[in-house]
Order: structure tokens, then C-alpha cells, then sequence
């Protein structure tokens, strides 16, 4: 609860900063008779301690100032509020969260002193992570090589980003607060953590700097064929942009920015069998009890003593490729295999599915999960999609990335017959039918081509049957627009 979802809040609901305060102002009185004020009203105070954070810290008396500027204007009258709701308020609050399964880290009772009231929203705020600090924490993703498609577990994603290693990034005395206090250590991880789940690819380029980059999507894709030989790098479509044979491939030339591909770890490509289109597909990480592949350049990672239990399949001057089995894949390869996941289907890119062939959703622990925000809920462990909407889709699922994909229309491709294309003319008044370059006629193949060597053989084919009849031959057949044709070039009439 800090500027930046007050500004979303305000844009989502065409309002401004300042009529949404002094609407909140307006019905302070009325947050004991209603719930959904309450929360509102909890959620401005958190937002008052959070401004407080992002200056110079927070006291008890700059926050009693900051919260009167923003909704009372008048000190004595935020003092009687507080005397008569705050306990209350907050109390209402702690119940609503147990009622609706929400954690609420420590709950606080209703203390004594000049910092009773207070103490509520200041706590909160302490332990915090405001938007603008996990914006400078993201570019932490982008350093260590994060994408927007990286489905991560908790212990996957801190094998990556180092926890030491986030002090580089703050700039905030809030977050330098919860940062080093050893007590938060494993809440802000977490928040963090689910931060990157929801993760749209923005961050702040440098800490102080209000500028801000977005990442997109990871790029091309990568595969290795099935043989070993070469290595594909093709869009998302499936369109195949560069072709390398193994034996002589080079990683600068591989890694070359105008590649556009994901380089996850310096020296060191994974790949996962795809059974649909029988190919070996380039990730991140195998899930634990998967088998897969790694191309390894010994020249430029430290990592390579680590396969020395894998069997070596290719050795080429430059790179070596690895089996891997769930015995013997590398711990730094691994992550918790997901139980809830797509299955099936027909796919036509990445994440991308055709009409009418979508996926099953498989929750082997029947997680509680949303599809495009309806909650789903039941026993049913194979969940089937093909009844949602051509569109791109979206899959909640607790404690994980949310899953992304699309449906699309099958494109088919119907040539415009013009005048450049041959059609037969059929005339029954003068007993003439053949090739011609019209705008009408019945579209066809073109027998001209057909030498009469063809016809004089033995084999009778449909082809032979037609080519007999446009070179005045007599088929014999029993087919019927044939027979039609023959009566209108012999006859003159049907």
C-alpha cells in the first residue's frame, strides 16, 4: 500500500489523489458500520506511514502529521477518531483476515500510551516493502538473468539472487530497515519472492532514479535436434531464423545479441524433450525427476566438473553435450516439480494453443486455483479448457507463476481465383469446353502438360481418366462429371 497503487487505485477508477481522500474524509465516521470502509480506511493509514518511510523515517509524531494532512486537517480531531475506531478499526480488521484466510504476521492489541493508536499502521509499514523498493530489487531479476516466462519455486529463485547481494539495491530507509533486521529476513524474502511471480518486467534502471525499463518476454526459442547435430533458433511462431552445425559452432556467435536468446547460465544451455514436436526445447531449470540434456562450452563456465557423472553423448571441438538423468543432473539444474500444470492440446507456438484443441489443467493436489479470475474450486483433478474463448488466458495458481497462454483461430488460406488463374470454359452451344483465362468458369487442374505417353500405359488413375477426357479420349468411367463433359464435347448438351 504505497503511492503506486494509490495512483493504479486512482487510474483504475478515473479519480483523482485528492477526491479520493477527501471522499475517505468525508466518511470516516461510518467505518464502524461497514467493512469495506474499514479496510479503505486501514489501507490510507498504511499509506500515510509508507510516505513517511520513503523520507526520513517514521516517528510517531511524523506520522500523527502526515495522517492529519492527508484525511482530518485538524489534530484534536484526529485524536478523538482514533480514540473512539482505531482499536475497533483494527480489530474488525484482524477477524476479517482469519475469516478469509489471510495472514496476518503479528496482531497487535490495544496498548497504552502516546503511541497506542499509532502503533497499528506503524508496524505494518516497518515490515513493508513498498512498490518503488521492489522496483529497484527487480533489477536484480533482470542482473541475474530472470525472464518474465521463469516459473520458479521459493528455493529455486533464491539459488539465483543472492540475499547478500540485494544491498546493492536499496536506496530507501524503509527497506534498509526491514533488509537488516535478521527478525524479517524470511518475511521479505517471501514478499520479494511473490513480487517476481507477479513480476510485469518493469524496473528501476539505478537506485535514486525515478526512470524505468521494462523487460518483454525472453525472445527466440532455441532447439536442439533430435540427432544432435545442430542447433535452431526460431521465433515464437516457429518461424526458423538461423540454422548451426555443432561441430563448428562458436558461443560468441551463438550468444550474439541479434540472436535474441536467453542466456541463463554463462557456458551452459539446458534442454527438455518436447514429445509433441519430437525435438529437444531449451529452459531453465528440469523439475526434479526429469530427464533431460546440456550443452556445455568447458571454455566459458567454472560449472563443468559438475557433469563429470553424466554421460558425454557429442564431443565437438568447442562443446560438449551431456545426458541427463535424475540421478545424476546437477543440484543447480533442479527445481520442486509443479503439480499443477497445462497437459495436452495443439500447440502452435509458445504458450499458444489452436481453437477448439486447448489444454487439460492438471492440479494433482486439487489446488485451489482462478481461470481469468473465476475461482475454481472441486475434486476434479483434470480441468478441461477447451470452452474458454479465443483470447489470451490467465491461471492463478497459489505459491506460483501465474500460467499465461492463448488461443487462437485457425488461420486458413483461400487463394482469390482471378483472370491470371485457369479455369474450363464450358459451352454447351458450341459443343467446346477447354483452358482459358477467364474471371468465371469452374476451377480446375491443368491436364495440358500431360504427354500422351502417360496415356497409352496400362495404369488407370483418376489423373489418366481426366487427361483421356481434355484430350478427347473416351474414359469408360462410371464418373458422372466426366460422363458430363463428354456429352457437351461430343453432344453439345448435357
Amino acid at each position: 500500500m504505497d503511492q503506486t497503487f494509490i495512483d493504479d487505485f486512482c487510474k483504475e477508477n478515473h479519480t483523482s489523489e485528492k477526491e479520493l481522500l477527501s471522499d475517505a474524509s468525508l466518511r470516516r465516521y461510518s467505518v464502524s458500520r461497514n467493512a469495506f470502509l474499514t479496510k479503505g480506511m486501514i489501507a490510507l493509514q498504511v499509506f500515510a506511514a509508507t510516505k513517511r518511510a520513503n523520507s526520513d523515517g517514521i516517528t510517531e509524531r511524523n506520522y500523527r502529521d502526515r495522517l492529519d494532512e492527508l484525511l482530518f486537517h485538524d489534530s484534536n480531531e484526529l485524536k478523538r477518531w482514533m480514540e473512539l475506531y482505531q482499536d475497533r478499526m483494527w480489530k474488525t480488521f484482524y477477524d476479517w483476515c482469519d475469516a478469509n484466510e489471510f495472514l496476518v504476521s503479528q496482531k497487535l492489541k490495544p496498548g497504552f500510551g502516546t503511541g497506542r493508536y499509532v502503533q497499528y499502521p506503524l508496524q505494518e509499514a516497518r515490515r513493508v516493502f513498498t512498490t518503488e523498493a521492489l522496483l529497484n530489487f527487480a533489477r536484480a531479476f533482470v542482473d541475474n538473468g530472470l525472464t518474465l516466462e521463469d516459473d520458479l519455486s521459493f528455493s529455486a529463485f533464491w539459488s539465483i539472487v543472492s540475499w547478500d547481494s540485494l544491498s546493492f539495491y536499496i536506496d530507501s530507509n524503509n527497506a534498509r530497515l526491514i533488509y537488516y533486521n535478521s527478525s524479517f529476513t524470511e518475511d521479505a524474502q517471501r514478499q520479494i519472492y511473490n513480487f517476481f511471480l507477479r513480476w510485469d518486467g518493469e524496473y528501476r534502471i539505478r537506485n535514486g532514479s525515478e526512470a524505468k525499463k521494462r523487460v518483454t518476454s525472453s525472445g527466440n526459442l532455441v532447439y536442439l535436434s533430435q540427432d544432435y547435430d545442430a542447433l535452431e533458433i526460431r521465433e515464437v511462431n516457429g518461424k526458423l531464423l538461423s540454422s548451426f552445425a555443432l561441430t563448428s559452432l562458436r558461443y560468441e556467435v551463438l550468444v550474439n545479441p541479434k540472436n535474441h536468446i536467453p542466456v541463463r547460465r554463462k557456458g551452459i544451455f539446458l534442454f527438455k524433450w518436447d514429445d509433441l514436436y519430437q525435438i529437444w526445447q531449451e529452459c531453465h531449470y528440469l523439475e526434479e525427476g526429469e530427464s533431460g540434456i546440456a550443452l556445455v562450452f568447458p571454455d566459458e563456465t567454472n560449472w563443468s566438473y559438475s557433469f563429470r557423472a553424466c554421460p558425454v553423448l557429442v564431443t565437438c571441438p568447442k562443446l560438449r553435450i551431456y545426458r541427463l538423468s535424475p540421478d545424476s543432473t546437477p543440484h543447480f539444474l533442479l527445481t520442486e516439480r509443479k503439480t499443477c500444470y497445462l497437459e495436452g492440446g495443439l500447440k502452435v507456438g509458445r504458450d499458444t494453443y489452436l481453437a477448439g484443441a486447448a489444454p487439460f489443467l492438471v492440479r494433482e493436489q486439487n489446488e485451489q486455483v482462478r481461470i481469468d479470475k473465476e475461482l475454481i474450486d472441486g475434486a476434479e483433478n483434470r480441468i478441461n479448457l477447451r470452452g474458454l474463448d479465443i483470447g489470451e488466458h490467465v491461471i492463478n495458481v497459489p505459491g506460483r507463476k501465474p500460467i499465461r497462454f492463448e488461443i487462437v483461430a485457425p488461420f486458413v488460406h483461400s487463394p482469390q481465383w482471378g483472370a491470371n488463374y485457369q479455369k474450363w470454359d464450358i459451352d454447351a452451344k458450341k459443343a467446346a469446353w477447354g483452358m482459358a483465362q477467364i474471371e468465371n468458369g469452374v476451377s480446375g487442374m491443368d491436364f495440358s502438360p500431360i504427354c500422351r505417353e502417360f496415356i497409352n500405359g496400362d495404369e488407370r488413375t483418376v489423373s489418366r481418366a481426366w487427361a483421356e477426357t481434355f484430350l478427347g479420349h473416351s474414359s469408360h468411367r462410371p464418373n458422372s462429371a466426366l460422363k458430363t463433359l463428354q456429352n457437351i464435347r461430343d453432344y453439345g448438351e448435357l
